[in-house]
């Protein structure tokens, strides 16, 4: 999961300000940062078309469940011992869980129980349960299935039978697409999935952490966008990565500033720039690949003075450098510095050329988006 920054560009006309909005004021700070800051009927129509949730917004999609696929038709088409491979598959795979759980049974520990979170006997006492049930009901569907194939009996694909066999493995009967090949004698089982190609959010709120951002994350102004900084590019990393510098403890990190820590960045292998996804030290960390120089950590980049991650206009629609992925990461940080240097460029021309189409008539909303 992320959370992000966009700026919606309304109408003047059509914001009202919320009689309870504020920034960091009173008991309720946090609980503050999730209530909106302002409403805006301009603002839900602009950010719906984004919506992950929303099915106006979304199509169908189906993907293909490939081993009920490879049982039904070999259960119809073929001799029967696929499916049935397939099926004990998953009463092995029960077997294997009930056994886990007995062992964990067996090697209980009471004291570390009383951790906060910690599993509890009873839980596994209702997990064995739950396993041997599922094992009961495996194990009866899959005898069921064997005598139909071995007393070469009709092979029925019926309704009935179609839901027996997406219940035991575990698919909702109400998301399947049966298609049944005859002249190729082939089955082909999809789970039919509906999203929005264009989804940029499951949910977000006026404001919310970045509600410090102008006034209560309103500008009026938006000509501020249009202003530029300039400064080292180390700060673009965030304070996470700056974590990793291996000199400093998290303690002293948060304590320095601009200047003291681009004085430790001049020295050589401070901060990694590429770990090995396979190859670790011999005490279990990641092994660096490659560190960042001085000169790369150093050098000056140009930025906007104030920005947010994506932009949403009127007309133009959202604009953004790159997709959010989870965790606060983005496709930019998967770029080269020289190929991040002209995005940024090309972005800040672009919203330049925008707040200025629109900066007479409308204002901005910082909206907090989550995904």
């Amino acid at each position: 999961m992320s959370h992000f920054t966009v700026l919606c560009v309304v109408p003047k006309s059509v914001e009202i300000r919320k009689q309870d909005a504020n920034i960091h004021e009173g008991d309720d700070d946090w609980q503050n940062a999730y209530n909106n800051q302002y409403e805006s009927e301009e603002l839900y129509k602009m950010l719906a078309p984004y919506s992950e949730v929303d099915e106006d917004y979304m199509e169908e999609k189906l993907y293909e469940i490939h081993k009920l696929s490879e049982f039904f038709t070999d259960f119809k088409y073929g001799n029967g011992k696929k499916a049935i491979e397939l099926l004990q598959e998953e009463v092995d795979n029960a077997k294997e869980w009930i056994e886990q759980v007995n062992k964990d049974i067996k090697d209980f520990d009471e004291e570390k129980a009383k951790e906060p979170f910690a599993t509890q006997l009873e839980d596994l006492e209702k997990k064995k349960t739950r396993w041997v049930e599922l094992l009961a009901y495996r194990q009866e569907t899959t005898d069921t299935v064997s005598n139909l194939i071995n007393t070469n009996q009709e092979m029925p694909v019926t309704q009935e039978f179609k839901n027996m066999i997406y219940e035991y493995f575990w698919s909702n009967e109400d998301n399947i697409r049966f298609e049944n090949d005859y002249k190729n004698q082939k089955i082909t089982v999809w789970e039919v999935g509906r999203y929005n190609p264009q989804a940029k959010w499951d949910w977000w709120v006026v404001g919310g952490r970045w509600r410090n951002m102008g006034d209560n994350g309103l500008f009026e102004d938006l000509s501020v966008f249009q202003e530029t900084v300039t400064k080292p590019y180390w700060t673009e990393l965030g304070f996470f990565k700056l974590m990793e510098i291996e000199s400093l403890t998290k303690d002293q990190l948060e304590e320095m500033d601009e200047y003291q820590i681009s004085e430790i960045l001049k020295k050589p292998k401070q901060l990694v720039k590429k770990y090995s996804l396979k190859a670790k030290t011999k005490n279990g960390d990641k092994r660096p690949l490659a560190y960042f120089t001085p000169e790369e950590l150093l050098q000056k980049v140009t930025r906007p003075k104030v920005g947010t991650y994506a932009y949403l206009f009127p007309e133009e629609g959202w604009i953004e450098k790159s997709e959010m992925g989870w965790f606060g990461i983005s496709e930019m940080d998967t770029y080269s510095f020289e190929e991040q240097e002209r995005i940024w460029a090309e972005s800040q021309k672009e919203i330049n050329d925008l707040m200025e189409k629109y900066k007479d008539t409308h204002v901005g909303i910082v909206v907090d988006c989550h995904i």
